[in-house]
Parts: structure tokens; sequence; C-alpha cells
């Protein structure tokens, strides 16, 4: 038979989906597995989203396809919602609805990369950017951020003349940095300088401890027409499931990237649209109530982040604080460098049956780190530090 395409042979499947396959079927098999590894929040949804489910689960005409960029009254309620909560303002023609934040990036790398295209990442980086910009055919440029995981801004200069984009993500998966204004200037000064677009992806947006206020790079002068906003509703409300994410750009933009989607996914859950949209739309008590509960989740990341980093202290194990996200993107031990990161994440699994997520997965020169998600219970966090303190 024919091969199949250079670019499907070319393109890694998700090593972190692969890997979490992996621990699930471990866990299957009968291991007591404590899943530290994936970037799925524990809690419930949300009581209102609960009881706005049954409403609309009552209603017909919720099950039909819907506008490929998403229902107009759902994008206007993006529309406010990110007024509200962002301080970002974007016209519903300029807002698409995306099965998750993740075809947002698929469509804004698609709209944006020529074959042979440079594309700037940012190390430590989440693994399907790389690929994604590999599946269409652009080059992956690597420029590496400071020791405390914060933009290096020199290197991107270095290798921003032949660049056609820019890929950022603040809260930062996996390190948890969060980009400062001054940073997101300077970084605004290159791309305009040589012409730059900026994806960014700003999914874990709502997820900070140190910053009380989101910072875009779209909301800096001369920049919000050169950048794609990428979120979405799954992390903020614990919704993965439901598919609900979207992107911000210029309506130009978001003409190329519909060309993409409506050959492609089509419309997103129109279910789950309506849901969101009769909940952050007619009502102000509940918007509010369903608010109150994203910053309850928040404040207990906090509380696990702040045992966890007390317990990796108490280990003697490297890290750097994480000022957003729910992740701790720790240095393994001196002891265990013999090993790679993979390796020693197996071990780990196989001695204590602590899942965690190996470094090289985020970046080549990470290989000697590991990722660790407080998207768990304490109760889940607690048990895992007494296993890991066992071996270590």
């Amino acid at each position: 038979m024919k091969n199949l395409s250079r670019r499907i042979i070319k393109t890694s499947e998700s090593l972190l989906t692969k890997w979490d396959s992996e621990i699930k079927e471990t866990a299957e098999n009968g291991k007591d597995i404590i899943s530290l590894n994936a970037g799925q929040p524990d809690f419930s949804i949300p009581s209102v989203i609960e009881e706005e489910i049954c409403e609309v689960a009552s209603e017909k005409g919720n099950n039909s396809y819907t506008p490929v960029e998403g229902i107009a009254e759902v994008r206007e309620t993006v529309s406010l919602f990110q007024e509200k909560v962002f301080s970002m303002d974007y016209r519903p023609k300029e807002i698409i609805l995306t099965n998750g934040a993740k075809e947002g990036i698929f469509l804004s790398l698609g709209a944006l990369t020529d074959p042979g295209d440079e594309i700037v990442i940012i190390a430590p980086y989440w693994s399907t950017y790389r690929e994604i910009i590999n599946f269409f055919g652009g080059k992956p440029v690597v420029a590496n951020t400071n020791k405390d995981f914060h933009l290096n801004i020199k290197e991107i200069e270095n290798v921003a003349i032949k660049t056609k984009a820019v890929i950022i993500n603040s809260p930062n998966n996996p390190s948890g940095a969060i980009y400062t204004e001054r940073e997101l200037e300077r970084l605004a000064e290159i791309a305009k300088r040589y012409d730059l677009y900026v994806i960014s992806d700003e999914i874990y947006g709502s997820i900070r401890y140190n910053h009380k206020n989101h910072c875009s790079i779209a909301s800096v002068k001369g920049m919000k027409e050169r950048t794609v906003v990428v979120n979405g509703f799954s992390k903020v409300f614990a919704t993965t499931g439901y598919r609900l994410g979207y992107t911000l750009s210029s309506e130009e933009i978001a003409k190329a990237m519909l060309k993409i989607k409506s050959n492609s996914t089509g419309n997103t859950n129109s279910f789950f649209q309506m849901v969101i949209t009769n909940i952050l739309s007619n009502s102000f008590n509940r918007f509010d109530k369903l608010i109150a509960s994203s910053e309850n989740m928040r404040k207990e990341f906090g509380r696990r982040r702040n045992f966890l980093c007390r317990k990796l202290d108490e280990l003697g194990i490297e890290y750097a604080a994480p000022e957003g996200a729910f992740y701790v993107f720790a240095r393994i031990p001196d002891k265990f460098r013999i090993a790679s990161s993979e390796k020693f994440s197996r071990y780990l699994l196989d001695k204590t049956g602590v899942a965690v997520a190996p470094g090289i997965f985020f970046g080549d020169n990470f290989d000697d780190f590991i990722r660790i998600s407080f998207a768990s219970s304490m109760e889940n966090i607690k048990e895992a530090m007494e296993r890991m303190k066992k071996i270590i």
C-alpha cells in the first residue's frame, strides 16, 4: 500500500495524552494510582451550571447544528464575559467558539502558518504547540526562558527576524509563571518591529495567586489586530468534558480560521453553548454565583499549592513557586538525575503509584524536571507526598 501523508508521519501523538492513557491503563489493571499528572480539575461543576443543564435539557431545539462560529447570542455572551472578567473588548464577529482551547490553537496556527514558516514557542511549553506547527508544515523554533521561567526577551529577539508568529502561554503550563505587564510590553515591541503575530494561550487566566488582574498582550497598544487570544471555560468552571473554548482575534483572522473550522469540526457543542449563555447573560445573580464558585476553586488551588510547595521544601526538591495555573515544575533530586525524566517518572509510578508528567514533554532542556499537578484532592496530594518521601 502507498504511504500515509508525510505530514502525519512527521506529527507525533500528544505525549501527555499518551502518557495519561498509559497511567489509566495501569490503574485499570489494579494498581493503586494517585494521578498528579493531568490538567483535569477534580471539582464538581458549579451548582448553577448543573441547574441550567437540567433546564436546557428539557427545552427543544438545542440538539441542532449552529453557525460554525457559534450562536450569535453566545458570542455576545463571551464578549460580555471577557469585558467583565478580563476588561477586554471584542465584538461577536471577532469571536469563534471552539471545541476546547486546543482547537483554538489548531485554528490559529492553521490560519497563520505557511510551509517553512518559523513559529517561536517559549520553553517550557505545552507539547501540542510543537506538533500542530509540524502538522501545518511550519518550523518550531524554541526560545528558552530565564531561570524563573519568565520571558527571555533577548533570546526571543535573536530569533524574531525570520519568525512569522510567537506562541505564549500565561499563566504557563507547566511552570505556572505569569508574564508581567512589562514583559508583555517588551514582547509587543518586538512583534511590532518585526511584524509578528502572537498567539496568546490564556486558558489559565482566571487561576492566579499573587497577581490580582490578568494581563493579556492583546491589551497592549497596537497588539489587538496581530494577536489571537485563546481561552475557554474548561479550567475556570471545571467543565473540561463539555469542550467549550473560544478565540478572540481580528475579524480578518477569524474569517481565515472559519475556513478551516467549517471544513473540519463544524460547530461546537450546541447544548452547552446555551447553558453558558443562559447563566452569564440573563441573570447577574447567577453570573455572580458562577464567578464566586470559580473564586472558591481558585482559593482551594492556592491552599493545595502552598501545601505542596512546603512538602517539596521538606524533601529538598527545587522548584519555582507557581504564580498561576495548577502545576509545580520541579527539578528531579540529584541522586535520580542519572535517569531521564521519563525513566524517573516510571520509577516513581512503579515504586509509589504516584503519577507525574516527565519534564522532557515540555522541551528538550527539561529532562531533569517533572510536572506535578495539584488539580487533585488535598487528601491525594498528602498521600502522594508521603509516598514520595519514602524513596526520596
